[in-house]
């Protein structure tokens, strides 16, 4: 089933959700924006209740510097991603679960190094949380993901974005390390965990112990059915327990463009992103007539809501799609897709 959607920015008031159309898509709108003193704006995860967390650009001392934050729809607020224990300087919150709870990572100063990264929470009461360290002080630790039981994984290594071992951090505060590859990405509500390695192979290991391997290059949504999805030699790609790997077409009007999955509801709906080396537009593929069809959401927006450099990087169980960042240049805004009637 198609639906339409109207464009929402990050301060804008939500509309309840509607019935979605039955006959292919129709336009969208777009409501004021989130505008702030920063011209980049990145939002990373957005979760069932519209929450978005993400980055933004602050200058603090004449030096730009990034943020974390975590916007809440209901109260209109934005919370900053600052004052951690610490000291952590830059932040950035990559995920957030159901009941609001964020994390995310920050650069604190060790033994003269100030680029030291160390894994951050931000609790729904507002409370800051430094997560416990388990490797070497000069060593990098990233929190990646959080379930809805408080559960965050992450990695440990020496080079900020290359993993030497994956870590699990328990709701009772305490860290352990994880016997599975890594490069650990997602973890869902059963406590299955999802990751990939260098050489074009991704896991699922379900909490049972079961291990599964398959070819992704990369990945960034794990669902509570073991769906995994992501990219594969510049191709959007779906793999699950039971039916293995499924390639999602390309946008015919972008030829050339790599495409790819980030995101899954329940529904079976996918959004991700085409993009080539100069630009990026924010897609949703969705099952029609029992085949994959796919759609350029800037073509379904009356505005310039999405127009230019797009990316969308979630879609909820409602069917709001979170558009990471969009714009013309260098001003780039987090935009919500909210579905609603003709």
């Amino acid at each position: 089933m198609r639906v339409t959607y109207i464009a929402a920015a990050l301060v804008a008031t939500l509309l309840a959700p509607a019935v979605a159309s039955s006959e292919g898509f129709s336009t969208y709108r777009a409501f004021d924006r989130w505008d702030s003193s920063s011209p980049l704006q990145d939002g990373e995860d957005m979760n069932e209740r519209d929450q978005v967390v993400g980055s933004i650009g602050v200058v603090i001392n004449r030096r730009s510097v990034d943020r974390g934050f975590r916007w809440t729809p209901d109260t209109q607020k934005v919370e900053m991603a600052k004052d951690f224990p610490g000291g952590a300087r830059a932040t950035w919150l990559t995920a957030i679960n159901d009941r609001g709870t964020a994390v995310g990572t920050g650069t604190i100063n060790v033994d003269g190094n100030p680029f030291i990264r160390r894994p951050l929470m931000l609790l729904p009461n507002g409370r800051r949380v430094s997560m416990a360290h388990l490797g070497e002080p000069s060593e990098h630790s990233v929190a990646v993901d959080v379930n809805n039981a408080g559960v965050a994984i992450g990695f440990v290594g020496r080079l900020e974005y290359l993993a030497s071992y994956a870590v699990r951090w328990n709701p009772d505060g305490s860290v352990e390390r994880l016997d599975v590859p890594p490069e650990v990405r997602r973890i869902n509500d059963r406590g299955d965990i999802a990751g990939y390695w260098f050489n074009g192979q991704s896991y699922l290991r379900e909490a049972d112990g079961t291990f599964h391997t398959f070819s992704m290059f990369s990945l960034s949504h794990l669902g509570e059915d073991g769906t995994v999805a992501g990219a594969n030699e510049s191709r959007a790609v779906l793999w699950t327990p039971q039916g293995g790997l499924e390639y999602l077409p390309s946008l015919p009007t972008r030829p050339g463009a790599g495409c790819y999955a980030r995101s899954v509801n329940r529904h079976g709906q996918v959004v991700g992103t085409c993009n080539t080396e100069i630009n990026s537009w924010a897609v949703i593929w969705q099952r029609i007539g029992g085949e994959w069809a796919i759609e350029d959401l800037a073509r379904l927006v009356k505005d310039d809501a999405i127009a230019g450099y797009a990316w969308a990087t979630k879609i909820n169980d409602a069917g709001h799609i979170l558009v990471g960042a969009a714009g013309a240049g260098e001003v780039l805004h987090p935009i919500i897709l909210i579905p609603t009637r003709y």
